[in-house]
């Protein structure tokens, strides 16, 4: 009970620099990191029965704004007081460790959607892994539809392989804005050596008063939100790989005012000038030996001359009901006789 007494039972965070629980705090609220609240006992103003943290926004070294051991300046109880980047990470890292005399404290925790519309820096990837939500604690329904939103996610749909541990956990409950609650507990026991070990044990508790029809109702939206633009973005990048699309947009930016069935002539048209090139004559009855002897500018050439130039009789549209290769060759052959 003598190590007990003298390292964790005491209503104080750990301090680094003679900086104690309400400077870790401050610094943490005057850069508009967080906000904080406080409900203490009624009979006892000294003891915090438990509080609340919203976590509006993450620093990383680059949005510091100077040097991350440049100090900044803060006024506090009529104090000027330094600190720097380490500082604030230092705060994170160490806000959630209070405790009153009872040991009943408890925090309410919601990080905003805000905070991910911006770099992560690795501390806090951490930091969440140590102090934040697990999946276990959600409501069954919730736990079934969590794979299919992360199938969904437009960010970590890509990451693949460069997904972070937590990270897919981390982005759930932010962009969901599910809070949580968090406790810690005393923790006795003995290492492989025998000796006596006093550690923290973190609780991760569901909020229960969140209305899950509500909120279960929201992610099943944004599921099939994100699915259609994903599908969108997937039907993007097949038509940017399309050649036959690239050929078709060329050709649309240099004749605007050709209507969809002349620009399918050219289209087909070049087509047919391609498989003359590709294919050898000699193994290709289909193409003449003069075509085939033509170099790609020589065939770019005469394509881009004036469309209105008169169409064989024979070269005509093609029946829809027609198959598109037959109508091909059909004017091959056309070019051949010619």
């Amino acid at each position: 009970m003598g190590l007990l007494h003298k390292y964790l039972e005491n209503s104080y965070y750990p301090t680094i620099e003679g900086k104690s629980r309400n400077i870790l705090e401050a610094i943490l609220m005057v850069t508009k990191s967080v906000e904080v609240e406080h409900f203490y006992n009624p009979l006892d103003k000294s003891e915090i029965n438990y509080s609340k943290i919203i976590i509006r926004e993450i620093l990383s070294p680059q949005t510091w704004g100077f040097h991350p051991n440049r100090a900044r300046l803060m006024k506090l109880e009529e104090k000027q007081i330094s600190f720097n980047y380490w500082d604030y990470v230092f705060s994170f890292q160490n806000i959630l460790y209070y405790e009153n005399p009872r040991r009943k404290h408890s925090w309410f925790i919601r990080i905003c959607p805000n905070v991910l519309t911006k770099e992560i820096p690795s501390w806090f990837i951490h930091w969440w892994l140590k102090f934040g939500a697990e999946l276990t604690i959600l409501p069954t329904s919730f736990q079934t539809h969590f794979p299919l939103w992360v199938d969904s996610h437009p960010h970590l749909s890509t990451l693949e392989s460069n997904l972070l541990s937590g990270e897919s956990t981390l982005y759930f409950f932010v962009q969901n804005e599910i809070p949580y609650i968090f406790k810690w507990t005393i923790k006795g026991e003995f290492d492989e050596n025998n000796f006596p070990i006093i550690s923290r044990n973190f609780l991760i508790k569901w909020w229960n008063k969140i209305d899950e029809k509500i909120k279960l109702s929201e992610i099943k939206d944004k599921i099939k939100q994100n699915n259609i633009l994903l599908e969108t973005k997937i039907q993007k990048e097949l038509q940017a790989e399309n050649p036959l699309l690239k050929l078709k947009n060329s050709l649309q930016r240099k004749y605007p005012m050709m209507t969809e069935e002349e620009l399918k002539k050219r289209c087909l048209q070049y087509m047919q000038a391609q498989l003359e090139q590709t294919f050898d004559s000699d193994n290709v009855s289909l193409c003449s030996s003069k075509t085939s002897s033509k170099t790609m500018e020589e065939l770019e050439k005469e394509l881009n001359q004036d469309f209105d130039e008169e169409i064989p009789p024979d070269a005509q549209d093609p029946n829809p009901e027609e198959n598109i290769d037959d109508y091909i060759l059909q004017l091959m052959k056309t070019t051949k006789k010619k």
